[in-house]
């Protein structure tokens, strides 16, 4: 799983960046300089792949740590807590994709990351070892099922 975020940085904060690292005051000229330059500019461009809403990824990974089988789960899956959470942030682009349909988005009134990423996470993680058998992507995948339960569940109050 690869997510890239956007990454803003003002002037200013170029400025500072430049002068903590000792390059302030280097001449255009300079060996380094364009090499620094281009760093920052890369650095100053947006990135982001994807559709995701970082606020899906955050929440999915708070409910994730929310789980009571967090341990369980990173020794199933043979990873220590970076690798966990990668591994159920992998969900992200497919969860939002199911909200970005125009029936669910236009119908659905309840607060997204609350009522179904949170809550999702936490399954996910409790359902480990039936999710980890599909790809996070595939329509089959019981986590992308569950969403749908809980837009539908979240939807009929």
């Amino acid at each position: 799983m690869s997510n890239i975020y956007q990454i803003s940085l003002s002037k200013e904060l170029l400025t500072k960046l430049r002068l903590y690292i000792g390059l302030a005051h280097c001449e255009s000229n300079d060996a380094e300089q364009p090499e620094l330059d281009a760093l920052l500019d890369q650095l100053n461009t947006p990135t982001r792949v994807g559709d995701t809403d970082p606020i899906t990824i955050a929440y999915l990974a708070l409910g994730a740590m929310g789980s009571a089988n967090v341990s369980a789960a990173k020794t199933a899956l043979g990873t220590g807590e970076d690798g966990f959470i990668q591994w159920v942030t992998q969900f992200a682009d497919a969860i939002d994709a199911i909200y970005r349909q125009p029936d669910v988005k236009s119908s659905w009134s309840g607060v997204w990351a609350y009522d179904v990423v949170e809550p999702l996470g936490k399954w996910i993680v409790d359902h480990h070892d039936i999710c980890s058998a599909f790809p996070a992507n595939h329509p089959d995948n019981p986590a992308l099922q569950k969403a749908r339960e809980l837009i539908e569940l979240k939807s009929d109050r």
